[in-house]
């Protein structure tokens, strides 16, 4: 089960025709910080950043994705954003539909406000697939049952 609240993306179209940033839909408030400080510290949490890629992207170039989690002081992401984690560059042709990038979360300290950055950068994609986007503090029990493959269940 997944919370929906630590949901950042969920199937979310990277951009065709353009290297560009896409953002995350969702928005993670942390919460009201103790007054006076600016960042927090999860230090005694385990969490892991999800990026499922749910259909594949193409280029007629050599496209890369990068995946980075920010943080920010506001809900607009509108300061210079502090990249939390990221996930190196992937080249267009390994990021297929199905696979599954688990990330552990630094501890760091981070801004109240957390989105998900998808970078497309040295060529255009020139079809975006989709991604979904999640934090977890389970990294190994997740997994994606096929709607599709006619499972029924009987009580």
């Amino acid at each position: 089960m997944i919370d929906g609240k630590l949901i950042f993306a969920d199937s979310l179209v990277t951009t065709a025709g353009a290297v560009t940033n896409v953002t995350s839909t969702n928005v993670l408030d942390m919460g009201p910080m103790a007054s006076g400080n600016l960042y927090r510290n999860l230090a005694t949490s385990d969490l892991y950043l999800y990026t499922r890629i749910e259909s594949t992207a193409t280029s007629t170039g050599s496209a890369t994705l990068t995946i980075k989690l920010v943080g920010d002081n506001n809900t607009g992401m509108t300061s210079t954003a502090l990249i939390v984690t990221q996930v190196s560059l992937l080249a267009v042709a390994s990021v297929t539909a199905g696979l599954r990038y688990v990330t552990p979360l630094p501890r760091v300290n981070m801004e109240r406000y957390l989105q998900v950055e998808y970078n497309v950068g040295t060529a255009p994609f020139s079809a975006g697939g989709t991604v979904s986007s999640w934090l977890s503090d389970r990294p190994d029990d997740w997994y994606a049952y096929n709607q599709n493959a006619g499972e029924t269940n009987s009580f």
